[in-house]
This record gives structure tokens, sequence and C-alpha cells, in this order.
């Protein structure tokens, strides 16, 4: 029965979205400003057993890259939204361990729409920002450049959050766009588990 449910709910997103383009679920049922109908899937690929799929920028997705374009700092670091990420995991989790902090492990692609809202609209929320940078080392993975890591963290889509705790357990995941106030709320689940 399940398999039907899903089934139909996939066929109604079809008939929802029309062949003209990908939407995502968020896309299809909310009133969102950000726009994904005219997103292409252009290449998907197989990253060690996990699947990555490569879309095509719409124009509003294009605005919001030029927008959100990262910056990369001197130290190993990126910043991305109102955050620095380590752009190794290894120096997040030494960084990590030494000061008792969670690791956040942001997978992104620079070609994902959604990754760039992300960006742009949830990690330069004040909240954000500061609960991440007091309790959390973050990290930053960009999936076709770093195949590898991405293949072991069991990445299928972007953008795709990673909790891990200081002995570098995964403790918390969460995937797919999320506004600042939900995000913060899966933020404080981790902090909660200790």
């Amino acid at each position: 029965m399940k398999i039907f449910l899903v089934i139909g709910l996939a066929a109604a997103i079809i008939l929802v979205a029309g062949y003209g383009g990908v939407v995502s679920i968020d896309a299809a049922f909310n009133k969102s400003s950000f726009h994904a109908e005219a997103s292409k899937i252009t290449d998907a690929a197989s990253v060690n057993g996990s699947e990555h799929v490569e879309c095509t920028l719409n124009e509003s997705e294009e605005v919001m890259v030029e927008e959100a374009q990262s910056v990369y700092e001197e130290d190993g670091k990126i910043r991305l939204g109102g955050i620095s990420f380590f752009t190794s995991l290894g120096s997040g989790l030494e960084e990590a361990r030494a000061t008792e902090k969670w690791t956040f492990v942001y997978l992104h692609s620079n070609s994902c729409g959604w990754c760039r809202k992300f960006e742009a609209e949830t990690l330069t929320d004040p909240g954000v920002i500061s609960i991440v940078e007091a309790s959390f080392v973050p990290v930053a993975v960009e999936v076709t450049e770093q195949k590898d890591l991405a293949g072991n963290f069991r990445v299928y889509g972007t953008p795709t959050m990673v909790f891990l705790d200081s002995s570098g357990e995964e403790i918390h995941r969460v995937r797919g766009f999320m506004v600042a106030d939900s995000f913060i709320t899966e933020l404080d689940k981790v902090k909660r588990q200790s």
C-alpha cells in the first residue's frame, strides 16, 4: 500500500511540474519565492555508490549564485553566507576535538541552486551564525571536488548537512534546503544529544 502512495505522490509532483523541468517536493507544494521549476537535470553520476544529480540553473538561481559567491580565506577556510568553514574534514575534526565542539559538515555543490539559497538566506541569519560559531566547527565539502569524501558520507543530493560528535561519528543528518528557524531547531536537536 505504501508503494502505491509513493508512486501516486511522485505522479502528482510530475503532473504539477510538467515536463519542462525539475521541481522538488518543497517547490511543488510550498509557496516559495524561489522557483526551481526551470532547473534542468543535465547529468547524473554515481559517486562511490551515492548518486549526485547535476542541475543547470534557471535565471533566478544564476542571480543567487552571483550574489552568494564563496570567499576563500588564506587559512584553509571558505566563507559561505556569514560562516567561515574549514575546507578539510581532518582539520575540522582536529579543531572540534581541541575545542570540544560538534562538527557541522555542509555537503554542497557549486551548481546547486538550493545550496546557494541556503547559503544566501539561512547561513546569513544572525541566530544560525551565533549557534554555529558557539557550538560547532563548520566544514564545507564541495561534492564534485571531493567525490570520495562525498561518497563516504552517502550524499544523495545537496545540500546535505551532517553532524559529527567529537570522535567523528555521525549523530544527525539533514537533507535539503531549510529556512533559518527550521535549521536552528535542527542545531538545537544536535546540541541536546550531548
